[in-house]
Formats: structure tokens, C-alpha cells, sequence
């Protein structure tokens, strides 16, 4: 299988989409947070994420419905 092939399946080719979507959102977003010097509140919130989604997936419950219950 080529590199190119993988591009015939359609799910990759959205999975790519998106992450180049959520790429250049999160720069943006990255550089606004710093420049209001903000940047710890960010990182914060990704660590919070991270956690909620681990209890989730622990606990098998939906891990969006959890991940908006821990941030305050």
C-alpha cells in the first residue's frame, strides 16, 4: 500500500480534514491566550480534559457529558 492509497478511504480523509482544522484553531487560539498572557488557564483546562476523559472511559460513560461537568 502507497502513501497516496490511504487517501481512497474516506474516513482518513475527513480524520485529516479536521485535524488540520483543529490545528490552525488551536494556534490561533494558542496565540491569543499568550498574548493576554493567559497561556496557564489553557493548559490548565487541557489537563482537566484529559482527567475527565480518563474517568469517562473508566467508568463508560460518554466522555463530552463528563468533560463538561469538571470545568467549572
Amino acid at each position: 500500500m502507497t502513501f497516496l492509497e490511504i487517501f481512497q478511504y474516506g474516513f482518513l480523509l475527513r480524520a485529516l480534514v479536521a485535524g488540520s482544522l483543529i490545528a490552525a484553531l488551536c494556534a490561533v487560539l494558542g496565540v491569543f491566550l499568550v498574548l493576554r498572557r493567559l497561556s496557564l488557564i489553557g493548559d490548565g483546562l487541557a489537563h482537566v480534559t484529559f482527567g475527565s476523559v480518563a474517568i469517562a472511559l473508566l467508568l463508560r460513560f460518554q466522555s463530552i457529558y463528563v468533560s463538561i461537568a469538571a470545568i467549572p
